[in-house]
């Protein structure tokens, strides 16, 4: 009699264990949903697909959708707050970044794997526009009124496949408030030739960007940055043998070494991909000892 008391006891205790870990699982996902599909107009937000990341790091189904949208949640290995939200025909576009990124490869070489995979038919892509949505920012926003976006930088962007200022009557020249085609601009030194530079970009999709011209694009650096169209930033750039220091208003953003072929001397320069850019002024001088 006395076992079977004890067996029941046990039995009891494993129920509530169980009950306990499905409740705050339940609660995980609950929130990772009502964090991720924020970037979405409300119409959507109740229907859209949801992606989370597990205590593993790897992103699994969180919510089936039974709209067009698929929003991915917060990445809690990262130190800033992000989540998107896009047209479920880009899905596979997306996923396959993800799978390049995890292999190690840098921004220019997932960029141009995808474009060679699209162009060859190997890998699916929307045939017209298609939108994605982002709200990116500090981690403080997670500890403050989720309902107040005020901290955040919002991103939308059209997805049209091979767009340019001629196929569809869109700028290259960027006006708040109104959609322009762009991809990255900035300052450039040790400026050897039009495919020979290190480069600080401000980049499409709130990024800013350490980089090098040399035989192909090189990553040095690359971290979100809430840059808004028709503001004025200060970039600066220190070169000091293999050892690049950029800033953009006065706060550090990068510190790294090219440990690669360096590029030893040359000149200065603005660059951009596509779009413009304006200057008031750019100054040239003698690192102080």
């Amino acid at each position: 009699m006395r076992s079977l008391v004890l067996y029941s006891v046990a039995i009891l205790a494993c129920w509530t264990s169980v009950a306990d870990d499905t409740l705050a699982q339940t609660t995980i996902h609950s929130s990772q949903i009502a964090l991720a599909v924020l970037p979405l107009p409300d119409e959507y937000r109740d229907e859209a697909a949801v992606l989370g990341y597990g205590s593993d790091g790897i992103i699994t189904m969180v919510r089936s959708g039974s709209n067009e949208l698929v929003c991915i949640g917060d990445d809690p290995s990262d130190d800033r707050f992000h989540v998107a939200c896009y047209h479920v025909t880009l899905e596979p576009f997306m996923t396959r970044g993800r799978e390049l990124r995890a292999e190690g490869k840098e921004r220019e070489e997932v960029k141009a794997i995808r474009r060679d995979e699209i162009l060859s038919g190997q890998l699916a892509f929307p045939e017209g526009p298609v939108a994605l949505y982002s709200l990116s920012g500090p981690l403080e926003f997670l500890e403050a009124d989720v309902d107040d976006l005020s901290s955040l930088s919002k991103l939308k962007v059209l997805y049209i496949p091979f767009a340019t200022p001629e196929s569809t009557g869109l700028s290259s020249t960027p006006v708040a408030g109104e959609p322009w085609l762009m991809d990255a601009g900035g300052i450039a030194v040790r400026v050897q030739g039009l495919k020979r530079f290190y480069a600080l970009q401000l980049v499409k999709g709130n990024k800013i960007r350490l980089m090098k011209a040399l035989n192909g694009d090189t990553i040095l650096g690359e971290k979100d940055f809430a840059w808004e169209v028709n503001h004025t930033y200060a970039l600066k750039m220190q070169v000091s043998g293999n050892r690049i220091k950029a800033w953009v208003d006065d706060q550090l953003q990068f510190d790294v070494s090219d440990e690669g072929t360096l590029l030893s001397g040359g000149a200065v320069a603005y660059t951009v991909d596509l779009g413009n850019i304006t200057s008031q002024a750019m100054t040239v001088k003698p690192i102080s000892s």
